[in-house]
């Protein structure tokens, strides 16, 4: 079975915008040089509105993100979280 994926790390997010049940989040940086628009829909309102509020954290703290397309799902992860949590969580 083979899994196409693809992972761009040091991203940071320029602007979050919401307008009905979407979600663009414009993006730079990364090594070589990228910048992009990703377009994520939330129909759920509690839903959006919490991560509407988690990008725009992101987005004024500076925090860098990594994309992640796993072909049919898109998500934008603060790496260095997930990875802290990896090390200090105990595993099983």
């Amino acid at each position: 079975m083979q899994h196409d994926f693809e992972i761009v790390a040091d991203l940071l997010i320029f602007s979050v915008e919401a307008c009905a049940d979407d979600v663009a989040v414009d993006l730079y940086g990364s090594a070589p040089a990228r910048c992009a628009t990703v377009r994520f829909t939330f129909r759920d309102d509690d839903l959006r509105c919490e991560n509407v509020a988690t990008l725009r954290g992101w987005c004024e703290s500076g925090t860098p993100v990594t994309f992640v397309d796993r072909g049919s799902e898109v998500s934008l992860v603060d790496g260095s979280r997930l990875l802290k949590r990896m090390l200090t969580e105990p595993f099983g």
